[in-house]
């Protein structure tokens, strides 16, 4: 009886959808830019899966461009974006920057970014995405980080992560950044106690790269006192996490670095035991060591790790 209520009840929303989208066609076609902007948000969701979705996207973005709409603009240059080419691309950005002049709230961000990433008009790219932040769209936070950065004003920068920071309390990226400026004098006198704290943070949010940071800084006491126990700890936590290349090439990077001083030989043995046992355990992490190994040849694995690929 439960899965056929399931069943009933999954009908049923279907169809009041189907309803609600048939209402919604009839509002469009006789002319209501709202009905019109509505749709252009169902059909951009599913544009990038499929081709009707995408035609019917465009054909509302139109409709919503040619009214003037914020969100006509920002959908059209997405989805010219999307198909690629240097005449699209050149489209993209006329659509993008009408979506800035009409007040479209994420526009300035998605124009920054888009010149940051194209290393062009960097000034004006750091203006448009301090206006995205200040409005508290943070996602694009990291990317004035790092035009100011490009810019060479340090100091700016270090303050786009303390408003990062205060915007975003739980978001670990940028606990990891701020450590790193107090680590390293940047924009900032250098401060071990502060970078560590921040770290620290990023360990509370999950962060994968404070947690590593963080059990660096217990190893070689930067910032704390020397506890290799927390260290070894926080560690086999990162171990535990790794679920990509990058997490899997910053903890290698991170051992091979260190020295037999900074680590001792029983915790790293340990370390390397443990990442060569869920190895043999996760397919996944085994592509990830085999990958490292192929890309970067063999050699640059720790000892043990290199054993595990010969041997597999």
């Amino acid at each position: 009886m439960e899965n056929i209520f399931s069943d009933t009840e999954d009908n049923t929303r279907m169809q009041a959808f189907s309803e609600k989208m048939s209402w919604l066609h009839e509002k469009a076609d006789s002319g209501d830019i709202f009905s019109s902007i509505a749709l252009l948000g169902v059909y951009t969701m599913a544009a990038s899966d499929s081709r009707e979705s995408r035609q019917r996207a465009y054909h509302y973005a139109s409709i919503a461009a040619n009214a003037e709409h914020p969100s006509g603009y920002f959908t059209m240059a997405g989805l010219l974006r999307m198909d690629g080419g240097e005449e699209n691309e050149q489209k993209a950005e006329a659509y993008l920057r009408k979506a800035v002049k009409a007040g479209h709230l994420e526009a300035p961000g998605e124009l920054g970014r888009w010149l940051l990433d194209r290393n062009e008009n960097l000034k004006e790219a750091a203006e448009l995405l301090q206006r995205s932040v200040s409005r508290g769209c943070t996602e694009y936070a990291l990317d004035l980080y790092e035009c100011l950065k490009k810019l060479g004003n340090d100091v700016a920068a270090f303050k786009s992560l303390v408003t990062w920071v205060k915007k975003s309390p739980s978001e670990g990226s940028a606990y990891f950044y701020l450590g790193n400026c107090y680590m390293k004098g940047d924009g900032i006198a250098a401060n071990p106690r502060k970078a560590v704290d921040a770290y620290r943070r990023g360990v509370n949010c999950g962060d994968f790269r404070c947690i590593l940071m963080m059990a660096a800084a217990y190893y070689k006491g930067m910032g704390t006192g020397c506890k290799p126990d927390k260290g070894l700890a926080l560690l086999k936590k990162a171990v535990g996490e790794i679920d990509d290349d990058l997490s899997f090439e910053s903890i290698i990077n991170l051992c091979c670095d260190m020295t037999i001083e900074e680590i001792p030989e029983e915790d790293y043995t340990s370390l390397m035991q443990l990442l060569v046992e869920r190895a043999k355990a996760d397919e996944k992490l085994q592509s990830l060591v085999v990958q490292y190994a192929e890309e970067n040849g063999t050699d640059s694995l720790p000892l043990r790790l290199r054993h595990f690929v010969i041997n597999e």
